[in-house]
């Protein structure tokens, strides 16, 4: 009786200290917006994020933000983000490939609202720029975009912020 009563307080113990072994040291935290839309795409955002002891990921699917918790003397947060970039799921920081969103299953496709869209025939260009293992976009307008056309788009911006 008095083994069983031992071992009733030893076990979590020594469960408590494996617990506080797993956190993430030098811990710093983040929250983006992430772009996704069902259940699946949750684990595979999270599966993508994390890095061993060095980042987790903790998105949530109605509100579209992930905290990301890393820890800042391995990693950094923009690290995290280009690899969540690089599954195929755009955020505040970098937009996913094409050929990787592509390649999502259907149901797993979301609406990309920060992936320039053709206006008025022409079309946008993205750069996707190689930094280590991840890829920085910049939105480009290409040659035939007209300049009359920025700036309306310019003014229709700032007239009612100025007004």
């Amino acid at each position: 009786m008095r083994l069983i009563s031992l071992l009733g307080l030893v076990i979590p113990v020594l469960l408590s200290t494996q617990h506080t072994h797993a956190q993430i040291k030098n811990a710093k935290t983040a929250t983006v917006k992430i772009f996704g839309n069902t259940p699946a795409v949750k684990t595979i955002i999270e599966k993508e994020g994390k890095d061993g002891q060095f980042a987790k990921v903790d998105w949530n699917q109605t509100t579209k933000l992930a905290v990301v918790t890393y820890d800042s003397s391995k990693t950094s947060a923009d690290e995290v983000l280009k690899r969540i970039a690089l599954a195929g799921f755009d955020n505040e920081k970098f937009l996913a490939p094409d050929d990787a969103y592509i390649q999502l299953a259907k149901a797993e496709q979301y609406e990309r609202i920060l992936k320039p869209a053709l206006k008025n025939g022409t079309e946008h260009q993205v750069d996707h720029t190689n930094h280590g293992q991840g890829v920085q976009t910049t939105i480009q307008p290409s040659a035939n975009t007209k300049s009359a056309d920025e700036k309306t788009a310019f003014a229709l911006l700032t007239n009612p912020y100025f007004a």
